[in-house]
């Protein structure tokens, strides 16, 4: 196991209304210290398609950031997805997992977002349910040159 990956995968299962080409959701992070007090949004970002290597079927959603993800703001407590159409809502909420945890909730049939938290940084996630992933074959084809030094090698 690298550094990278997470140490505990936190698995739920529940309903969200996420639109199959997911046009105006946002990851939002805020501030709630209390369940009382009002929520401040510090930090919201435009989810957006991406190309997977893989395949169209593999396409998947997530918001601009760098390879190592989006910085998480100091004082956030929270995250969120919202829903940022003709009848703004907030589609799933739930508080930032510790250090090092992947937070995967599968929605539906194939379909899940992916919460990977690393130490100040997280990978955001919108696509194929892990099951599907697992289940990819590669499109990298068997390297010519690989069969010609092992036979030299044998």
């Amino acid at each position: 196991m690298n550094s990278n990956t997470p140490k505990n995968i936190i698995v739920t299962k529940t309903k969200i209304d996420i639109p199959l080409n997911c046009d105006d959701l946002s990851l939002v992070f805020y501030k709630q210290t209390k369940s009382s007090d009002p929520k401040e949004v510090l930090y919201a970002r435009e989810v957006i398609k991406v190309k997977s290597k893989f395949g169209p079927q593999y396409d998947f959603y997530s918001v601009s950031s760098s390879r190592y993800g989006v910085r998480i703001p100091k004082t956030a407590t929270h995250w969120c997805i919202a829903f940022l159409g003709t009848e703004p809502k907030a589609l799933y909420s739930a508080k930032i997992p510790d250090e090092m945890t992947m937070h995967v909730i599968d929605y539906a049939e194939d379909s899940s977002v992916y919460f990977n938290r690393f130490g100040k940084n997280v990978k955001f996630m919108i696509g194929a349910s892990r099951e599907k992933m697992r289940s990819r074959q590669s499109k990298n084809k068997p390297n010519p040159k690989l069969k010609l030094i092992s036979e030299l090698l044998n």
